[in-house]
């Protein structure tokens, strides 16, 4: 594997947002391409409040419809497809302007945005895992096997490189969020 290089936040919008408001904007510097690719990054939300209280109105609807099949705590954890950066603004400068959609935010309060840049391994795998997980336009029958490059086995050997963004979501009602217990 060969490991993305380095990355860094240059420019966040704001740290504290309040939901439906203004969008969180990043600007990236961008990383060197890989031979015959772009770069291609998987940005997560992590949230530290995971609390039925906290639930966005995304996923309250989604919870109050199915609330025996909802986890919380797999809800904290939000990641996107596979975006190459085609999909972003370069920005004058050269960085890469990135915004994190509100579908992205499950939870009110304190999270944490992270932009992950995979490397070949990495990207083969998830690509072809989102074939295997359905939302592909292959027919029955030609799904392809899941790409891992790994000869003789099965398994994963892959590497990335990450930043990542505090940011606390406040609710638009003004209502207060729900603490963590310990």
């Amino acid at each position: 594997t060969t490991v993305p290089d380095t990355f860094r936040i240059v420019r966040r919008s704001a740290d504290t947002l309040t939901y439906l408001g203004t969008q969180l904007f990043l600007d990236l510097t961008r990383i060197p391409p890989t031979p015959g690719r772009q770069a291609v990054f998987v940005f997560s939300t992590r949230a530290f409040a995971p609390k039925v209280a906290n639930l966005t109105p995304f996923l309250r609807a989604r919870y109050d419809s199915d609330s025996t099949a909802f986890k919380l705590n797999e809800a904290a954890l939000n990641e996107s497809p596979l975006v190459n950066e085609a999909n972003y603004t370069v920005n004058p400068d050269g960085t890469l302007g990135l915004r994190l959609p509100w579908i992205a935010v499950a939870f009110y309060g304190p999270n944490v945005t992270i932009a992950n840049a995979l490397d070949d391994n990495m990207y083969d795998f998830y690509r072809s895992q989102a074939v295997q997980a359905g939302g592909s336009t292959l027919a029955p029958g030609e799904i392809q096997s899941v790409i891992t490059h790994i000869d003789g086995g099965t398994g994963l050997f892959g590497s990335l490189s990450r930043v990542s963004a505090a940011l606390y979501v406040r609710r638009p009602d003004g209502l207060p969020i729900a603490r963590i217990s310990r």
